[in-house]
């Protein structure tokens, strides 16, 4: 099976402004506790390798997060990186009025 690669990127870089993280891939708590720059395929993509009849049923993958607000916390983020008010926009207006977007997370086969 092929692998992922899975880069989140603000201003084209992997790198935080501040805190501890090497990625944000680390600093969003996707990476693997070994590496900050590897993404945990194991944990964070569904469906999971050891879900084998997931896979029959969902055709595509998904990213999952560690909170359901990933970046919105500013324990992680600084408040220039943050977007609170992406979780606070209704759904149906999120599209077309919505915060521009300050990230952007590719799932790329490799």
């Amino acid at each position: 099976m092929s692998s992922r690669r899975v880069p989140p990127l603000r201003n084209r870089s992997e790198r935080p402004l501040s805190g501890t993280s090497q990625t944000y891939l680390q600093q969003l708590g996707l990476a693997t506790p070994s590496d900050a720059v590897v993404f945990d395929r194991t944990n964070r993509l569904f469906p999971r390798q050891q879900d084998p009849d997931a896979a029959q049923v969902i055709r595509d993958s998904y990213i999952i997060f560690p909170h359901l607000q990933p970046f919105a916390d500013p324990t992680k983020l600084t408040p220039s990186e943050a977007s609170d008010s992406l979780y606070r926009t209704p759904l149906f207006l999120l599209l077309s009025q919505g915060p521009p977007a300050k990230f952007a997370v590719r799932l790329q086969q490799v």
